[in-house]
């Protein structure tokens, strides 16, 4: 389990970002800064705070405004872990090995008009204009399909 100081000299508690707890019963979120606990499906989750911007989210964290209410999204799974094939990214949120340029698990499914479906640092590319029926998260800067800056 993950703890936190909430205050300089203060006692640690249970729950900082990103610490698992189950949705259902959310008292692992102790830390009165991240007290919300984020489901990633049933029985699985981890605790995190309210937003509404990026501002207001930890480093390594976005702000979802997509759910209700609006909640700090942790960088996904798995996101960058070296591989040479998608098994190497099997029961990771990045369930998807890059082969050709990143040789990392990224993130497919993405939605371009969503800024918030890749974690921070991350983008949506779209690169069925490159025979592939998908779209993916990428790190910044990396699309192949993006247009020039």
């Amino acid at each position: 389990m993950g703890y936190t100081r909430p205050a300089t000299g203060g006692q640690c508690l249970p729950g900082g970002p990103g610490t698992g707890c189950d949705p259902a019963a959310p008292s692992a979120c102790m830390d009165p800064k991240f007290p919300t606990c984020r489901s990633r499906g049933p029985g699985v989750g981890y605790c995190t705070t309210t937003c509404t911007g990026n501002a207001d989210c930890p480093h390594g964290f976005v702000c979802d405004t997509t759910a209700t209410p609006a909640t700090c999204k942790s960088a996904a799974v798995g996101m960058g872990d070296p591989c040479t094939t998608s098994d190497d990214c099997v029961g990771k949120d990045a369930n998807y090995c890059e082969t050709v340029i990143l040789h990392t698990c990224i993130v497919t499914g993405c939605g371009v008009d969503n800024p918030v479906a890749c974690s921070e640092g991350s983008s949506c590319c779209d690169v069925r204009p490159l025979g592939l029926n998908m779209t993916l998260c990428v790190p910044e800067g990396k699309c192949p399909t993006a247009p020039a800056p």
